[in-house]
C-alpha cells in the first residue's frame, strides 16, 4: 500500500519544483567556484558541524514524450549517480491521459537518501510533448556528496539537462541568538565570497538572506535580480539550538 503514496509524493515534488515562477539560470563570464565549492567555502566558516548535505536538481530534459524504454534508460544512469541500490526497483505508472512517470524513494544503509522522479507528458495538439526530472540526494558525508555532485553534473549534461544542481549544507549550534546578531553573522559569512546582499526574509526566529557573488559559476535571475547564495539561521527555542543553512543557488528553502 505504500507504493501509491511514493508515486504521488514524488510526482508532486516534480510538478511543484518545475513550476517555480520567474526564475532563469545564467552563467557568469568569470567562473571561479562551482555550486558545491561555493556553498562549502561559506559553510566551512560557520563554526558548525555538518548535519546534512542536500543536492537537488529539477527541470526539463527533453522536448519529446519519451518512451518507457527511454525513461528506464535515463533512470539507470541517474540511479547510479544517486547511489541508489540496483536491487531497489522504481515504480512506473502510465496514466489514462498518457502521462508516464517513474519514481523511487531509496534509503541506503550508509545513511545516504535519494529520491528520483522522471515524468513524460504528451502534447496531443503538437504531437510531441516534454519530459522532466526531479532529483534529491542527502548525505552527512562531504566526500560522498561531492562525488555525487560531480557525477550528476556529467550525467545530467549528457542527457540535455542545463539547470543548476542546488546544494544546501545544514549545521546546528547550541544556543539561540537575537535577530540583530543573527543577521550580522549571516552578512559576515557572505563577505567570505564578497557577496552583495539582495533581499531576504527576517522573522522572530528565522532569517533567510539572499546574496549575489561573482565568485560563483551560476546564478538565478529572479524578477530582475541576480541571486546565487542563500544563508539562513533558524532558531529552535524548545531545543535551544540554532540551525544554520547555506544554499547555492537555491533560495527561500523551507528550513
Amino acid at each position: 500500500m505504500r507504493l501509491p503514496v511514493q508515486i504521488v509524493f514524488v510526482s508532486l515534488f516534480l510538478l511543484l519544483l518545475i513550476a517555480l515562477p520567474s526564475q532563469a539560470l545564467y552563467n557568469d563570464h568569470i567562473s571561479i567556484l562551482n555550486n558545491y565549492e561555493l556553498a562549502w567555502k561559506v559553510f566551512s566558516l560557520a563554526g558548525t558541524d555538518i548535519k546534512e548535505i542536500k543536492l537537488q536538481a529539477w527541470g526539463q530534459i527533453s522536448n519529446r514524450n519519451m518512451t518507457e524504454d527511454e525513461i528506464n534508460s535515463t533512470y539507470q544512469l541517474l540511479a547510479q549517480a544517486l547511489r541508489i541500490d540496483a536491487l531497489k526497483k522504481p515504480v512506473f505508472q502510465l496514466r489514462n491521459d498518457g502521462i508516464k512517470s517513474l519514481s523511487i524513494i531509496a534509503e541506503n544503509e550508509n545513511g545516504n537518501n535519494a529520491q528520483l522522479s522522471i515524468q513524460s507528458i504528451p502534447d496531443p495538439a503538437k504531437g510531441e510533448g516534454s519530459t522532466y526530472i526531479a532529483t534529491l540526494f542527502t548525505s552527512d558525508d562531504p566526500l560522498t556528496a561531492q562525488q555525487a555532485y560531480n557525477d550528476l553534473i556529467i550525467l545530467l549534461r549528457d542527457i540535455g539537462f542545463t539547470e543548476p544542481i542546488g546544494i544546501t549544507f545544514k549545521g546546528e549550534n547550541p544556543g539561540t541568538t537575537t535577530t540583530k546578531i543573527r543577521n550580522a553573522r549571516i552578512k559576515d559569512l557572505a563577505k567570505v565570497v564578497n557577496a552583495e546582499y539582495i533581499e531576504g526574509i527576517v522573522q522572530d526566529r528565522y532569517s533567510s538572506l539572499c546574496f549575489y557573488t561573482s565568485e560563483g559559476k551560476q546564478y538565478l535571475y529572479i524578477q530582475g535580480k541576480k541571486i546565487n547564495l542563500n544563508i539562513a539561521f533558524s532558531i529552535d527555542e524548545l531545543e535551544n539550538t540554532t540551525h544554520i543553512y547555506v544554499g547555492v543557488p537555491v533560495i527561500y528553502q523551507d528550513y
